[in-house]
């Protein structure tokens, strides 16, 4: 209940910061697909040359789909931040206030931005 009083009156007092949409990353990325297999050592140069060829494709589509991933994660990053940021900026503003007793606890934790 204090805390839905807090964000009311606090959002009362400062305008609503702007809604900053982070980059644009897919919702989903694919699964790893399983790696080639490479377990007979004595294969024949052309099978071992065209299991080398499959693992070079393979570790291609592995990096995009690592890259889709942190796309995500950093893009998730970047809205917890913003919502960090403006959060403070309200309890800022609250805090600021006459009459009020503010938590420094809450201030302090939600001051930490998320590492990229």
């Amino acid at each position: 209940m204090s805390a839905a009083l807090l964000c009311t009156t606090a959002a009362a007092q400062v305008p609503a910061a702007v809604e900053t949409t982070a980059a644009s990353s897919p919702a989903t990325c694919p699964d790893l697909p399983p790696a080639p297999d490479i377990s007979n050592a004595s294969t024949s140069q052309q099978r071992m040359t065209s299991a080398n060829t499959a693992y070079g494709a393979w570790l291609d589509q592995a990096r995009q789909i690592l890259e889709c991933h942190r796309t995500n994660y950093n893009s998730v990053v970047e809205r917890m931040n913003i919502v960090n940021t403006d959060w403070n900026t309200q309890i800022d503003a609250y805090c600021s206030r006459g009459n009020v007793r503010c938590e420094p606890t809450q201030r302090e934790q939600s001051a930490q931005p998320m590492p990229q």
